[in-house]
């Protein structure tokens, strides 16, 4: 099982795909929701002494947000076959955007 490198480029990435021969998912590993993205994001810039605005992130309901486009239950990524494919797994949601939250701390 290889991890894939945040050294792929598009370009490789889509002559491995082509090969597969139908769909292949590419994202980060783990679920979450939402409330739960929005939340880690606030917890992370708070862990990092990042001054945050938002004291608590409140969950809602699908209803309670309308859009014009019907949201479907369940909109996780299944990996499998980029794992079975390509023996590919990438990094968990909270690894890449505990990464990403330290860019925009040095950037400030």
């Amino acid at each position: 099982m290889r991890i894939l490198a945040r050294s792929a480029s598009a370009a490789e990435l889509a002559k491995d795909f082509a090969t597969a021969q139908g769909l292949v998912h590419l994202a980060n590993s783990g679920s979450t929701s939402w409330h739960g993205f929005a939340s880690a994001i606030v917890e992370g810039f708070k862990a990092r002494g990042q001054p945050v605005k938002a004291s608590a992130v409140h969950a809602i309901t699908t209803e309670e947000f309308p859009t014009r486009a019907v949201r479907p239950a369940n909109s996780r990524l299944d990996l499998s076959r980029l794992r079975q494919v390509f023996g590919v797994t990438t990094p968990s949601w909270q690894q890449a955007l505990g990464r990403e939250l330290d860019i925009l701390v040095r950037r400030g």
